[in-house]
């Protein structure tokens, strides 16, 4: 593929595998304080393309709109952050974490739709 190789899967639950996702697009979401602003990052995807972070509690899929066929690995997935990758196919948003998510384990994943790109999902836990 044009970002890197897919994987037949990148998420294993109790034996269930899901999703293809690109090995060389990555994010990542720091720090991870409750209570406080946490930058979401996306490196090294398409560049000048609309990206989107999504969240939720546990995996399983959930589409992507205007985007048949195209799934995020995380059950009831919901959007954290949006915007447009710059030149070098990154973006980032700053989201603020509400104080009550202290000790609650989230999966972060970032999708480029119109490349029908996702990365591997995140699992974070806030302090």
């Amino acid at each position: 593929a044009a970002f890197g190789a897919l994987h037949s899967y990148d998420l294993e639950v109790n034996g269930v595998q899901y999703g293809a996702f690109s090995t060389t697009v990555g994010m990542r979401a720091w720090p991870l304080d409750a209570g406080a602003p946490t930058t979401l990052s996306m490196f090294a995807g398409p560049s000048d393309s609309p990206a989107a972070f999504v969240y939720g509690f546990s995996s399983g899929q959930t589409s992507v709109p205007r985007s048949p066929g195209l799934f995020v690995d995380i059950d009831q997935a919901r959007l954290a952050a949006r915007g447009r990758t710059d030149s070098s196919g990154a973006l980032q948003k700053t989201v603020q974490v509400p104080p009550q998510a202290a000790g609650i384990t989230v999966l972060l994943q970032a999708v480029v739709p119109d490349h029908f790109i996702t990365t591997s999902v995140k699992v974070v836990t806030f302090e």
